[in-house]
């Protein structure tokens, strides 16, 4: 039971740690001038709130349209739209293939983003075709990811020369709990649930401890995520100057060489390859099969090729103008889901006190999203 609650913990750890995650913690790190205030930001909207909304998702045993019934039917229907499309083909997924092709283009300069693109759309279908997705990320790569992740910011971190600023307001608190929003994390802890209890199954874990092993991989999976995230933050506020003039999706790459020199770029590569393909393999399977049910379309594989497809086109808008974009959406709609994830895990609220309190945290954020 260990050995398998360690390996679906590791596949929580690269299901959630993909293309946004190898970023944000680093510029809140440049940004940050109390580290601690930065950390508890972070935790809060990136680790504890998307933990809670993954265990409250499993916990309820329905499926994403269930969950979300106590809004109303047509609010359920078209909020699930709304992430899916967000975490899809409008979002995370170009946002995914725009940092993996970045990694490419380390070991080959040459490389036009047209070419990485395409060869990190191949990678991802041959790997989402796979029935045992989920556990080969357990298995396979995150050992990989983790490992050399952790290796990096830890020798980093002493190697550092630099003394990074530790007194500060509760600015930074609040700007890191905004950023943490951009993880998107919440929102796919309400889709990967389906994929992580599916994996159990498939691997023929006896169905009364496969609730038990997957709140455990859940607790192992996030905790990698809160130790990365802490250690990410220290290194970047460390490295600052040197890493302020980077592109935001190069930065880790920029750590790498400044820690183990430029040689190094090749691994710097194959870290954050494996990082977004498993954020996109298993995004692509939640939201194909999505697609599929919604409008009953038989052939799958025709659907994740076109899905593939578009996002790969959509990934050329940037990942500056993807960044904006999603963060306005999400500075309004990410709070209400968070309340609306935590209400969940509380026994006796009516659906009335569902639909008002999420409503009152859309309109809450709205206004101050405005007003600024």
């Amino acid at each position: 039971m260990f050995a398998t609650t360690l390996i679906y913990g590791f596949a929580v750890f690269s299901m959630f740690f993909g293309s946004g995650n190898l970023v944000f913690p680093i510029s809140i790190g440049l940004e940050s001038d109390h580290n601690v205030l930065a950390a508890c930001g972070l935790a809060i909207s990136a680790i504890f709130i998307p933990m809670l909304g993954l265990i409250s998702r499993v916990k309820s045993g329905q499926g994403v349209m269930a969950y979300f019934h106590e809004l109303g039917p047509m609010t359920a229907h078209v909020l699930v739209f709304l992430m899916m499309l967000l975490l899809g083909p409008l979002g995370v997924l170009p946002r995914c293939i725009l940092v993996a092709s970045g990694g490419l283009e380390l070991s080959i300069p040459d490389l036009p983003f047209a070419l990485s693109g395409a060869l990190i759309c191949v990678a991802t279908y041959f790997l989402s075709e796979s029935k045992n997705t989920v556990q080969i990320i357990g298995k396979v790569f995150t050992p990989v990811l983790l490992g050399g992740i952790v290796c990096v910011i830890v020798m980093g971190i002493y190697r550092a020369k630099l003394s990074a600023p530790n007194s500060g307001n509760f600015d930074i608190f609040f700007k890191a709990l905004s950023t943490g929003y951009q993880t998107m994390d919440l929102i796919a802890a309400f889709f990967f649930a389906d994929a992580l209890v599916k994996a159990l199954r498939i691997s023929k874990v006896p169905d009364q401890t496969v609730s038990q092993i997957t709140l455990r991989s859940i607790y192992v999976g996030f905790f990698c995520l809160l130790i990365t995230y802490l250690l990410m933050i220290q290194v970047s506020s460390l490295y600052a100057p040197l890493l302020e003039p980077v592109e935001p999706q190069m930065r880790i790459a920029k750590i790498t060489e400044l820690v183990l020199g430029p040689h190094a770029l090749i691994f710097s590569s194959i870290l954050i390859a494996i990082a977004c393909l498993t954020t996109l393999a298993v995004l692509l399977n939640e939201f194909v099969q999505y697609v599929c049910d919604v409008f009953q379309i038989e052939c799958r594989r025709l659907m994740v090729i076109t899905v593939l497809l578009f996002s790969y086109a959509w990934s050329f808008l940037g990942f500056s103008l993807l960044k904006l974009y999603l963060g306005m959406i999400l500075e309004i709609f990410y709070p209400a889901l968070m309340a609306y994830s935590v209400l969940k895990l509380l026994p006796c609220v009516t659906r009335f006190g569902y639909r008002m309190i999420f409503l009152l945290v859309a309109l809450v954020s709205s206004y101050f999203n405005l007003a600024l």
